[in-house]
């Protein structure tokens, strides 16, 4: 049986319960409460009045007079009217709806949120839609399960109902309702709405410390928001400034232009993709590489195809074939039907061929036995010249055979352009091999 019929069950076995409770319990006759003799004067009190009665309805088991200012009763808002009943129905209606609040609370606190939500919308279904604590407590469910929206709504109606009928609430109560609505608003990033709610929360409660705190907070990122709102626009100018000039050729003046774009938004990946094109452009591969990882890793799908792509060809021209075979494969496994992925590949194969450089081998796993045998080779007592190719006709070792040279498994750059910006990264952005020398970065700390 699923959780939300076992409720269903428990409501109607409980509803039951107080029904029956109420059918048992004996009713005081006329003759018991009326006296044998009755004066004149309590005859004619207990006579009903003359002429037409005042309008009432029922609001969370007390009778209200909606008689306005005409003495006509008023017509019904957008909340619906408790139908007119008997008062034992009304008593047992309260008596179970004070019940579904008492077990809704204390599901609230054994953090059974749905549960309690449940329980709270059977109180306010027994209640009319009137009474506005119910609906308080069931925004705080909705907000503790993220249904901002929810809670939004539940609060407004909680203060339509105080605003209504307001010898029914108090001023703590419509500070809560406002307060709560206040923290839902901010989670849903509508900052001036969160202000005006934390500015009804200080109406009904002046001296509350946590609703001015809240007012301050939501002032200040209300300004925070106009801020990026203007800064967006700045970088929006400054990146159609960009593009014209990288239009023009201006590739350095382009790149000037994406560099004050990244000060403003550090995360921008479409502004390193375009400064990463101005550094091919300019023979700046180094930055390229270290621009085209930044992309990879803060831009769209899109652009991290076209980023490999610009890492393959910088690696290309710094002699790193094996890391530009790399990135070629790391675009494939993104877009395995680009022509320009595939055959960057073939020709980086066949460049590498042309150059007789072999491929570096590729150790699996599970090849233990062969890692093992492959270390024995290179620790013979007798040195072994490494990257250095054996020349023909070199007569074998005292043991008989003959040391192969170590693999090459990668090939520095050639040349190294000064003012290029170091490229750091771990394998997946394909860092490639420095000169010994090379300075080796300062690794900061994040909190």
């Amino acid at each position: 049986m699923s959780d939300a019929n076992s409720r269903m069950l428990r409501l109607e076995e409980t509803s039951r319960d107080i029904r029956d409770s109420a059918k048992t319990t004996p009713e005081p006759s006329a003759r018991d409460t009326e006296p044998a003799t009755r004066s004149p004067a309590q005859a004619a009190a207990s006579e009903p009045p003359s002429g037409p009665a005042e309008p009432t309805e029922e609001v969370d088991g007390r009778a209200v007079s909606v008689k306005g200012d005409s003495g006509e009763g008023r017509e019904a808002d957008e909340l619906p009217q408790l139908s007119q009943e008997g008062e034992k129905d009304l008593a047992l209606k309260r008596a179970l709806a004070n019940d579904m609040k008492s077990r809704a609370n204390a599901k609230y606190k054994e953090k059974q949120f749905e549960l309690a939500i449940d329980l709270y919308t059977e109180a306010i279904d027994l209640t009319g839609n009137r009474n506005f604590v119910l609906f308080t407590n069931r925004a705080a469910g909705y907000y503790q399960l993220g249904r901002m929206e929810d809670c939004v709504n539940d609060c407004e109606t909680a203060l339509r109902l105080g605003q209504k009928h307001p010898e029914l609430t108090d001023s703590n109560t419509m500070h809560r309702a406002s307060l709560r609505k206040g923290n839902a608003l901010m989670k849903l990033m509508q900052y001036a709405e969160a202000r005006d709610a934390y500015n009804t929360a200080l109406r009904h409660k002046f001296d509350s410390s946590e609703a001015e705190k809240k007012y301050q907070q939501a002032n200040a990122a209300l300004k925070r928001k106009a801020q990026q709102v203007d800064v967006q626009a700045k970088c929006d100018r400054l990146l159609e400034q960009a593009d014209g000039c990288f239009a023009e050729g201006e590739f350095g003046n382009a790149a000037a232009l994406y560099t004050q774009v990244l000060r403003k938004q550090p995360e921008l990946g479409i502004a390193y993709g375009k400064r990463a094109s101005c550094h091919m452009k300019l023979g700046t591969f180094l930055d390229a590489l270290e621009d085209a990882g930044c992309c990879i890793r803060y831009g769209k799908r899109e652009e991290k195809v076209e980023m490999y792509k610009i890492r393959a060809r910088a690696l290309m021209f710094l002699k790193e074939y094996e890391g530009a075979i790399e990135a070629y494969g790391k675009g494939l496994e993104i877009d395995p039907l680009d022509p320009d992925l595939v055959d960057g590949v073939r020709k980086c194969t066949m460049e590498m061929h042309a150059l007789n450089i072999p491929p570096a081998p590729s150790h699996g796993d599970d090849d233990d036995d062969d890692d093992d045998e492959l270390d024995k080779e290179y620790s013979a007592p007798y040195p072994v010249p490494p990257r250095t190719p054996l020349e023909p006709g070199r007569p074998p070792t005292s043991s008989g055979r003959v040391i192969l040279p170590q693999p090459m498994l990668s090939r520095p750059p050639t040349a190294i352009v000064p003012g290029q910006m170091e490229l750091i990264g771990d394998k997946e952005r394909g860092a490639i091999s420095r000169p010994p020398d090379f300075p080796q970065p300062m690794q900061m700390d994040i909190d």
